[in-house]
């Protein structure tokens, strides 16, 4: 499912002839070590299925890319996870949240936080930086490690609600239903901002 998910995305991208985000598309991990930081941050080992998402491709150049790939975001590199982590996601949420007020909808079995630092983005809303998806590695009771989890942190000027939402029980869940609609080929293509799937 990992390499056709990279087969089908990098083929699409050609035929809608989107160079630009076939550039951002950085080369596979090739040093084992580049993991050990993202694992340090999970404090649990990563999904082998993640790692080798990883392997076949880099993820995508962190911040320069607005082509989203992945469910309407763009795909973090290693290094893009880690500063992403550790610097612009709780700079955001800080700036962006109440830190007294938890969010209004939150899934069973995800810790209804503002942020948990052991929630790893994985995938970034790069047009209004608004959302990300993370693997979430402290779930609440009812959820598994290493679920997938939509954050949604939209500026308080905008009244919408925060949502931390459960969208797929594993990693390898998740890009197998993005591998599928690629298949189908039912995902939005916009030129400028790639897949525009964001569930």
């Amino acid at each position: 499912m990992i390499e056709e998910f990279w087969t089908l995305t990098e083929a699409a991208l050609r035929s809608h002839g989107s160079e630009a985000a076939l550039k951002s598309i950085l080369p596979g991990v090739i040093d084992e070590r580049d993991f050990d930081k993202i694992t340090r941050l999970a404090g649990a080992p990563l999904p082998e299925t993640f790692k080798k998402f990883f392997r076949t491709r880099g993820g995508q150049k962190y911040p320069m890319s607005t082509h989203a790939l992945l469910h309407g975001h763009v795909v973090l590199s290693l290094n893009g996870m880690f500063r992403a982590h550790d610097t612009d996601l709780t700079h955001y949420l800080v700036l962006a949240d109440d830190p007294d007020e938890p969010p209004a909808i939150c899934s069973p079995g995800v810790r209804n936080v503002l942020y948990d630092p052991r929630w790893i983005p994985v995938a970034w809303d790069a047009v209004d930086g608004e959302s990300f998806y993370a693997i979430d590695f402290h779930p609440a009771p009812g959820g598994v490690a290493g679920q997938i989890i939509r954050v949604l942190a939209p500026d308080p000027g905008t009244g919408d609600e925060q949502e931390r939402v459960l969208v797929a029980p594993t990693f390898d869940e998740w890009i197998a239903i993005h591998t599928v609609r690629l298949r189908a080929g039912s995902i939005p293509f916009d030129p400028e901002l790639g897949f525009r799937s964001n569930r």
